[in-house]
């Protein structure tokens, strides 16, 4: 059995709020620009941290430049990390149970790929304690553009584990049409869980995943990653 990388998104794949995170995005924009009344919100599932900022400020009118993301992060994240909690937050079914049993299994090794800023990944896995099972990511902070993460991920997991991980033994977990599609550009593996906004026909139909319910079943999970093929 070959080394496996399992790569997870974070929300609405291990997490779950009840709109906290965007909400906390929503507050600090107004406070940041000082915009009086409702905020158009880009559709942020599978999208990059550094992609939703712009996009927050161009489709509400106001001028952006690349270089005012970490001055507006800087309060977004206070802010996330004051609200990103039970009851207003939680964790998907199965999550804390699967990775224990990921972590210990021999040739499974763990990381993310999620459109978080590094920083807010942090914030929302901590709040469960789960960030002690991901050394290593791709972040939304990185790039814009979802598929780069995945090499990015396996680049820094392949200097923390000391492996050399190939396309072929890289699975990508998330919940988005946008996960899909950026795990085949970038030539991984995929399972998509249909926890989030995507039915499990809008999965299938994003690309070539293997699309489950939920992270309840560790044996069956286990079982379709090793099925992959190198």
């Amino acid at each position: 059995m070959k080394d496996r990388l399992l790569l997870f998104d974070i929300d609405l794949t291990l997490t779950k709020s009840d709109g906290s995170g965007i909400r906390a995005m929503e507050r600090h924009f107004c406070d940041y620009t000082g915009h009086i009344g409702e905020v158009r919100l880009p559709r942020a599932d599978g999208r990059c941290d550094t992609w939703i900022v712009e996009q927050l400020f161009v489709v509400n009118g106001f001028a952006y430049e690349a270089d005012m993301y970490e001055g507006f992060m800087q309060g977004y994240l206070d802010e996330l990390s004051r609200i990103f909690r039970p009851p207003a937050a939680g964790v998907m079914p199965g999550a804390a149970e699967l990775l224990p049993e990921l972590q210990k299994r021999k040739g499974f090794y763990l990381g993310l790929v999620t459109g978080n800023d590094y920083r807010g990944a942090r914030i929302k896995l901590e709040a469960f304690d789960l960030y002690h099972y991901f050394p290593v990511g791709g972040f939304g902070s990185d790039s814009g553009v979802r598929a780069e993460l995945t090499p990015l991920a396996m680049e820094r997991a392949g200097r923390h584990y000391d492996r050399k991980f190939t396309l072929g033994q890289t699975v990508i977990i998330g919940d988005s049409e946008n996960d899909v599609r950026a795990a085949n550009i970038a030539g991984a593996h995929c399972i998509a869980v249909a926890g989030g906004f995507a039915s499990r026909s809008e999965l299938s139909a994003a690309g070539e995943c293997t699309v489950i319910d939920n992270l309840c079943d560790a044996e069956e999970f286990i079982r379709i990653v090793e099925s992959f093929e190198d």
